[in-house]
């Protein structure tokens, strides 16, 4: 279920890449300080299958659609247009 939430929050917004990265490090360094790191690893599996296929279709898209792997199309976009802005 988290991953599903978090694989939302990431097409809602790319800092939902950011809240994914520190769920996941927090997520790992309680369950190695529990001392049940493999467990946990195993019953982590349905949830970041569940993101990949959530995300999937997005990052599929953004790749047809600027000829290269992105995690974003806003930070391109508006990379692209400062650059347009910028030419005489």
């Amino acid at each position: 279920m988290l991953g599903a939430l978090l694989a939302l929050a990431y097409l809602t917004r790319l800092e939902g890449a950011v809240l994914g990265a520190a769920s996941v490090a927090a997520a790992v360094a309680w369950l190695a300080a529990t001392r049940r790191l493999a467990v946990g690893m195993r019953k982590a599996i349905p949830g970041v299958v569940l993101a990949a296929l959530i995300v999937s279709p997005y990052v599929f898209y953004l790749h047809h659609a600027l000829g290269r792997w992105a995690l974003s199309g806003r930070v391109q976009a508006a990379a692209q247009a400062e650059t347009s802005r910028l030419r005489p």
